[in-house]
């Protein structure tokens, strides 16, 4: 099934729709695409921390969000955050905390990004195998220390995004 994906302008406006498969070239310049990025925490205030697959296409065996998905087509960013939720973690019926957007022509990441919290305090067992290699909580402050010696270890818009929502954590 083909997924398509809306185009935005710079101040997140819907300006046309393209297949995920056959985007245009100048995507990332003028016209951007909506994403969710979603950081699943412990009570030990530990970060739900997946590396991709090497079999994946962008970015594979990079640290990513714990859960990330692309706003498809009319679709709302709160329903593209429980879908991603289910799709790659199987976690379903969570309680999702909206953090807030991120703004590419602000923070120079890729697209139009809404940002969520979930607290959680169980292992995840039933994930994508497919597309994640491995699954570890790891505490917020090695993960600082892993993006200081290694960035190139991290998806693209990790590192950006990740310090963006470090700085809402109060």
């Amino acid at each position: 099934m083909e997924e398509y994906l809306d185009i935005v302008d710079k101040n997140d406006k819907v300006i046309g729709v393209a297949e995920r498969g056959n985007l245009p070239a100048d995507i990332y310049k003028k016209k951007f695409l909506r994403y969710v990025n979603i950081f699943i925490l412990n009570s030990k205030n530990e970060l739900l921390l997946p590396k991709r697959s090497m079999n994946r296409r962008l970015f594979p065996g990079k640290f990513d969000f714990s859960c990330a998905e692309h706003v498809q087509s009319g679709e709302s960013y709160d329903h593209a955050a429980l879908r991603g939720l289910k799709e790659e973690l199987n976690l379903v019926n969570v309680q999702i905390k909206d953090i807030g957007k991120i703004n590419p022509m602000v923070e120079k990441v890729s697209g139009f990004a809404e940002i969520y919290q979930v607290i959680y305090k169980d292992n995840i067992q039933d994930y994508d195998k497919e597309g994640i290699e491995k699954l570890e909580w790891i505490k917020l402050e090695k993960i600082k220390k892993m993006i200081k010696s290694n960035p190139e270890k991290f998806k693209g818009d990790f590192i950006q995004t990740f310090s963006w929502f470090i700085g809402r954590m109060k």
